[in-house]
């Protein structure tokens, strides 16, 4: 099968494209709506506070500086209730600070919860039944999850002529579940794949997660 995107419509694009380009990590995306009280790390406030929205365009793309990237489209909200710009784009452009959270398999109900357009002031992490999680940032990780990064918005940059946004962020906090983390034979941390469980899109509606995990053979390094 020969597809020839020039001649499809950006809706059948996006259908193709989101199961040709699998699996892909999920950027579960916490950001501050400014309803808080701003007393910083740990002043949760009413869960309406913290919007938390899932992105499937998302991965790191540098280490020096570690950096994640996730695209993020147009409301799903008609205008002008929600307007052409998501509430996390929204909101990054005016406080930077954020979370990114890798949401596990068994979270997937609460993934899809959060995708929901809901109306104003209806927070989402009260519709799909998660608690706002202090964990020394300034803008908590949903609770469950077995990985967190806390990130500064670096830059957004536009994608062609459509309402794509990619926002890169930089990376300044690590935090993992204990019980994800080994110890390499270098003293380095290692993080578990089969117990993060990480939730992955496939597309067209469906999800998957980890199969095995393998680890190859390097061969030996001979001298020239």
């Amino acid at each position: 099968m020969h597809v020839d995107l020039e001649d499809l419509d950006p809706s059948a694009v996006y259908h193709l494209l989101t199961q040709a380009v699998v699996p892909r990590p999920i950027a579960w995306v916490v950001t501050d709506n400014g309803t808080g009280d701003g007393t910083g790390a740990g002043a949760t406030g009413a869960s309406s506070r913290w919007n938390v929205a899932p992105y499937s365009f998302f991965n790191a793309v540098a280490s020096e500086p570690p950096t994640v990237a996730f695209s993020v489209g147009r409301s799903p909200r008609p205008e002008p209730e929600g307007g052409a710009v998501k509430d996390t784009l929204a909101n990054l452009q005016q406080r930077g600070r954020h979370t990114v959270a890798l949401a596990h398999h068994g979270q997937l109900e609460e993934v899809e919860a959060t995708a929901a357009p809901l109306p104003p002031g209806r927070g989402e992490l009260e519709h799909a039944g998660l608690d706002a999680v202090d964990w020394g940032w300034d803008v908590p990780r949903p609770s469950g999850v077995r990985i967190a990064l806390g990130c500064d918005l670096d830059r957004v940059v536009p994608v062609g002529d459509g309402p794509q946004r990619l926002v890169l962020a930089r990376v300044r906090l690590v935090w993992v579940d204990d019980a994800a983390v080994e110890e390499d034979a270098k003293g380095r941390p290692r993080l578990d794949p089969r117990r993060l469980d990480p939730l992955a899109r496939l597309g067209a509606g469906v999800y998957g997660r980890l199969g095995a995990v393998d680890r190859p053979q390097r061969p030996a390094h001979r001298a020239p």
